[in-house]
């Protein structure tokens, strides 16, 4: 049996070709288009690939009359592809694929067009656009009806995801009043020294690993919370050095307000990558400050 290729790179037009030839127009993973669909069909295919193990779109490969093969003929070039085909997707939660990719059909001006949908992380997708909305997965048929177990299961683990990402929202927020009490509390010593506070960021260690397949479908989420724990990071490396100090008592006054000096600059830049982040939490996930 000719084998469906796997990655984007393996989707060559002799790959194509030996699959038309074979009569294998669609799978559990790809799936031939002579064009781009209505919304309600493309949006169908992406969250039934987005639902299951994930999947190719090719595009320009049209079924023959009365079904019998397949005709790798291309389709037009057309410069605004992705965007027409990212204005027919209309799912939720928002569905990750990547740029069309471009196959030239040899001795032709004509193309073939590939987008790749993984498997999703923020399954299960449901089309916006369909009446009556159902829950789709892929199979070696095509787009079937996720069954009423799969559906439960699927709810399951992304309520177990979601209950992670409530964490991580608590945590930004604990980390977010432990900075702005930095400089605000006196001392042991009286007036001129401060109290050091040293930040936990275990927990935030901890659910990035977690929730590493979440957070990293969002990158920009990612890209914050990496920055931000660097520099917690740094904001406790400098609190250990105070503390270190504070247990000599001929410079023991001196420690806090060193702290608090050395760490003024670092604080505004740290609040407002966590105002980012959980913006970004509240955005994508609906979650809410319970405070």
């Amino acid at each position: 049996m000719t084998e469906v290729p796997t990655t984007l790179s393996e989707w060559t037009y002799e790959a194509i070709s030996l699959l038309a030839v074979a009569g294998r127009g669609e799978s559990d993973r790809h799936d031939f288009k002579g064009g781009l669909e209505d919304s309600d069909r493309t949006s169908r295919h992406c969250c039934a690939f987005a639902n299951a193990r994930g999947g190719f779109l090719i595009y320009g490969v049209a079924q023959r009359a009365q079904g019998h093969g397949w005709d790798v003929a291309g389709t037009d070039r057309d410069e605004d592809f992705g965007k027409k085909f990212a204005d027919k997707v209309r799912v939720e939660p928002t569905i990750t694929y990547s740029a069309p990719e471009l196959v030239r059909v040899p001795n032709s001006r004509s193309v073939i067009y590939l987008i790749e949908v993984p498997k999703g992380d923020l399954r299960p997708y449901v089309p916006l656009a369909s009446s009556p909305r159902a829950f789709w997965r892929r199979g070696v048929g095509g787009d079937e009806p996720m069954s009423l177990e799969e559906i439960r299961a699927e709810f399951g683990r992304y309520e177990e995801r979601r209950e992670k990402l409530k964490a991580l929202f608590l945590e930004l927020l604990h980390d977010r009043d432990g900075l702005m009490e930095i400089g605000h509390h006196e001392g042991t010593y009286g007036q001129g020294s401060y109290l050091i506070i040293r930040l936990d960021s275990a927990v935030l260690d901890r659910l990035l690993v977690d929730s590493y397949s979440v957070i990293f479908s969002i990158p920009e989420l990612a890209r914050t919370l990496f920055d931000l724990r660097r520099g917690l990071r740094t904001v406790n490396a400098i609190a250990d050095q105070s503390l270190a100090r504070q247990s000599n008592p001929n410079i023991a006054y001196k420690a806090g307000g060193e702290f608090v000096d050395f760490t003024r600059d670092k604080i505004e830049p740290l609040i407002k990558l966590i105002d980012r982040a959980t913006g970004i939490l509240e955005k994508s996930f609906g979650l809410k400050n319970p405070f």
